[in-house]
Order: structure tokens, then sequence, then C-alpha cells
């Protein structure tokens, strides 16, 4: 048993070698072949990478998902969680043209995932229940998948408690927010760098504190986020969080909506010197 056990080990690595997009070996029909020896053999890893190769159609004459999902169930039988989720996401994958056995199923994988701590379970459901319009499931789900330690759930939950009862100000509730939004930022989620820099820069949730936000937006801002970009732009225009600096405003500005050429600035400059007016908010409280 033992030597077998090492055979099957022994084929999987030749089988990552010969699927390793960066090796000279790379052939996916030898690797779907030693998978496949070795997923037969009852190795749980190979198992699980037989279903993918089948779900993608690579090195197995094309897809076939009734073989994908026969291997992860293989796999789930032979004690995988992951495998669960992953039927349950072969299943729901394309809802169109599904049966409502395959969709109750998926559901019910999905919690039984979730059950055992895998996060992109409950993100699948609290998805699937938003897109379904049942907004109580979605937060339930969400706040369950934030709580594993999802950084889109905890946007997700940020968000529904930041905007929870807006005209209250639901102190509560505000305090929390930021706390995921601040969850979701430390995994370089750039929407929730952007929500917990507006509620250190307003004050909100959190103690005020300009420079704190300067950072978290200056983060998002160079991951690529454009309403990050923009009030990047606000804040070295108005001296905010950090020095005054007309040249970075200007830049960031034009980064933010795609300004490559001079001639396209000078069409917008009056948009611009408007939001660098006291008047005009530096943060948007509608985007998350």
């Amino acid at each position: 048993l033992h030597s077998t056990s090492r055979r099957q080990r022994q084929m999987c690595i030749r089988d990552r070698r010969y699927s390793d997009k960066t090796s000279v070996y790379k052939n996916w029909e030898k690797a779907f072949s030693y998978y496949l020896q070795s997923a037969e053999g009852g190795y749980v890893d190979a198992m699980m990478q037989v279903a993918v190769l089948y779900g993608v159609g690579l090195g197995c004459g094309g897809m076939d998902t009734a073989k994908e999902q026969f291997w992860y169930r293989k796999a789930m039988e032979a004690g995988s969680d992951m495998a669960i989720y992953c039927l349950a996401n072969a299943l729901d994958r394309g809802r169109i043209g599904k049966t409502e056995k395959e969709a109750a199923e998926a559901v019910y994988l999905y919690r039984l995932a979730s059950k055992k701590g895998i996060a992109k379970a409950s993100k699948s459901l609290a998805f699937r229940y938003w897109h379904e319009h049942d907004e109580n499931e979605a937060k339930h789900w969400f706040r369950v998948g934030a709580e594993q330690g999802d950084a889109e759930c905890q946007l997700h939950t940020a968000m529904y408690l930041y905007h929870r009862d807006a005209d209250e100000k639901n102190l509560s509730d505000k305090e929390e927010a930021f706390q995921w939004y601040m969850k979701a930022a430390e995994k370089n989620n750039t929407m929730a760098q952007y929500g917990a820099a507006r509620c250190l820069f307003c004050g909100i949730g959190t103690d005020k504190d300009e420079e704190a936000a300067f950072d978290l937006i200056l983060q998002a801002a160079e991951s690529g986020n454009a309403p990050a970009q923009e009030v990047l732009s606000i804040m070295y225009g108005r001296g905010l969080g950090t020095q005054q600096d007309s040249q970075k405003c200007e830049y960031w500005y034009r980064k933010a909506h795609k300004l490559e050429r001079p001639e396209d600035y000078k069409k917008k400059f009056f948009d611009h010197t408007k939001m660098l007016a006291e008047s005009y908010p530096v943060f948007d409280e509608n985007y998350w």
C-alpha cells in the first residue's frame, strides 16, 4: 500500500511538470494521462485535476461535464471538502438549461461546503440570492463569507451596514462597516480601500484621520481604481491628508479619466477645476 501511494504521488508530480505553464515539458495530453492513472489509483488530488481538465477540455479530447462531475463526486466521496464546492459550481455553471434537480443539488452542496468553512461556497450562495433579488438571504451569506475571510463578502457586508438606515446614521452599524471595510482593504480590495478611506476622511465609524485616508486611497489608485484616482487628484489639489501638489493633481485626474493627450485634458479642465473647490465633495457617498 505504501509503495502504491508513493507511485501515485510520483505520477502526480510528473503530471504537474507536464501541466506547468512555465515548464518546457508542457503537454496537456501527457498530463491528463498521468493524472487519470493517479485518479484511478485513488489519489484525491489527481481526481480533482482530472475533473478540472474535463471541465475546460484540456488534454482529454474536449469538454465533458458528465465526467467532470463524476470525478468531483469521486473526490468528494474520498473526503475532499473542496470537491463539494467544485461539484456545486459545476452543477451551477451556466444556469440556463440546468434542470431544477441540478439547481437544487448545487444549493445543497454550496450550503454543505459553507458549513465546512469554504468561503467561496458562501459567496456563491450570496451572489445567487442577490441575483434572485432575495436581499435578506444575500446579506446572510455575505456575512457568513465575511466571517470566513472572503474579501468580497467583507466588502458587501460593509456596504450593507454603511448604507443601512442612512437617514438615521446608526453609529454601531457605521463602526462595524468600517471594521469590515478595513478587513477587506488589508486583502488589497480596492473598493474596500475606498470605503475605509471615506470613513477615515469623514470620521464615520472611526476617528477622523485624513492622512490614513490618503494612504488607503493612494493604494487603491495605484491598483487602478478610477474613482480612487479621482479622489486622489482632489486630495493632492486641495492638500488634504498630504502636501498640495498641482502636478500630481493633474496626473491622477488624467489617469482616472484616461486623458492621455494634453488636448484631451484641456477639454476637461473646467470640470477638473470645479472638483477642487471646497464645496465639492471629496468622496462619492454612493460608491461602495
